[in-house]
């Protein structure tokens, strides 16, 4: 019986989305078309991601879809075999900028148009109806990534489906980051009103907008979240929010339960990236990846966690194939209906991992999960940290003063000279944060 019906969404699922695709294609839609159609594509998407047939079933027409669309990539239209397409990372798609993507857009121009678009020069930040945008930079040369109409719609259905949650009733999104985008804008409509700030302006400015609109959803990174809390605290002005999202940096166990045990709701993370819309939190709190619309390769690094490698079966403009990336994956379960594979922690980058070599020569690891473990663990005063390597030298900025810097710095020295590691460890004189704004607690620069 349950087959049958597993059958059946499937039929549903592929005639809808087969007659509206084709519809799509064959006249020109206007964005909210596509967004409806995407939407509806998506409740019979999350329906059938309840049973492992359902997930496998939608995986099969979207790596169909993939094949087909990798015919208009002169870098991969001679390829047949998945497992022969080449290894990707950013330096392959950068390098191969045009070759790659499906439009042969020029590196040079998009890069510009990506940097008008991060200056707030709306005009200037599509090529004819392609958004453009730059990443961050994390993890070192800024990438560039596109996003087509039809991209853009997918990803607001997606978005509004597993993350934001479908209501009637109209809700405002305060959405916190480092630039605005057309991709960001889109989520606006009838139902959902979105306010972006700028991380870069003073908080202190921004609270006094958020005081008289009081939004119902609040996305932003878990540091701008917690000065949010502090100003809230300082101000006397408790927040009425239905949903706190967590973005752009890794959400950690104790930030997640600081967040939480003020706000008094769970917080959503959403894990989002250049490479794609990867991961979303289900209703029993856990991250699952997207899988039905992403392949996911690992290489385990114990037995426990891994470096994923994601190729996305849904990006058109820009193929995301077999990417590399440097997130520290930790495996999870979840009891949810949901089938997709679960994200236990996203333990920070492969970039991040303190390494030293030995008297005898040997590489020694220290992934930063045991570092912010070993930290927070030390004083139960200490609620904020910043560890960074720079060569041999590694510097310790603690929050709750020097009592909480001692402890910490004693529990760190002790963690290393089990690894056989002796290092004298610095004080900082204040957290570190990137160029870009991005806050990270475990650094090696």
């Amino acid at each position: 019986m349950i087959l049958i019906l597993q059958i059946q969404r499937f039929l549903l699922f592929h005639a809808t989305v087969e007659l509206l695709w084709s519809h799509g294609k064959t006249y020109k839609m206007n964005f909210k078309l596509r967004l409806v159609r995407n939407l509806i594509v998506e409740v019979i998407t999350l329906q059938l991601m309840c049973s492992n047939i359902g997930i496998t079933l939608i995986r099969k027409i979207n790596y169909r879809r993939f094949w087909k669309n990798l015919r208009n990539s002169t870098f991969y239209r001679d390829y047949k075999i998945f497992d022969k397409l080449p290894l990707g990372d950013k330096s392959l798609l950068m390098g191969h900028f045009e070759a790659i993507n499906t439009l042969q857009l020029n590196k040079e121009k998009a890069f510009n148009v990506g940097i008008s678009a991060e200056r707030g020069e709306r005009s200037n930040s599509v090529i004819g109806d392609i958004t453009i945008g730059l990443s961050s930079g994390t993890s070192g040369n800024r990438g560039i990534f596109l996003v087509s109409p039809i991209e853009r719609a997918q990803w607001v259905a997606s978005v509004v489906m597993r993350v934001i949650g479908f209501q009637r009733k109209k809700r405002s999104v305060a959405f916190f980051l480092r630039a605005n985008s057309e991709l960001y804008e889109s989520v606006k409509s009838n139902l959902l009103e979105f306010v972006y700030y700028n991380i870069f302006t003073q908080l202190d400015i921004h609270w006094k907008e958020l005081e008289n609109t009081q939004p119902d959803i609040i996305v932003a990174q878990p540091s701008v979240i917690k000065q949010l809390i502090l100003i809230s605290k300082a101000n006397h002005c408790p927040w009425n929010v239905q949903k706190i999202i967590s973005v752009a940096e890794v959400l950690t166990e104790e930030d997640e339960k600081y967040i939480s045990q003020w706000a008094k709701i769970p917080v959503h993370q959403v894990y989002q990236c250049t490479e794609g819309f990867l991961a979303h939190t289900c209703k029993k709190g856990n991250l699952h990846w997207n899988s039905d619309s992403i392949i996911i390769e690992k290489e385990w690094l114990n037995s426990t966690q891994y470096l994923p490698r994601i190729t996305d079966l849904k990006r058109t403009t820009q193929p995301i194939v077999r990417y590399k990336m440097n997130d520290i994956i930790t495996e999870g379960a979840c009891s949810c209906n949901l089938k997709s594979e679960v994200i236990a922690h996203i333990d920070g980058r492969m970039d991040d991992v303190f390494e030293w070599t030995d008297l005898n020569g040997n590489m020694i690891q220290v992934f930063p999960d045991f570092l912010r473990r070993t930290i927070v663990f030390a004083h139960d005063q200490i609620k904020d940290y910043s560890l960074v390597k720079s060569g041999e030298d590694v510097s310790l900025w603690v929050d709750g003063g020097s009592e909480c810097f001692e402890s910490a710095k004693l529990a760190l020295e002790k963690l290393l000279l089990q690894k056989e590691v002796k290092t004298t460890i610095y004080s900082r004189d204040a957290p570190w944060t990137s160029k870009n704004g991005k806050r990270k607690r475990i650094v090696v620069l």
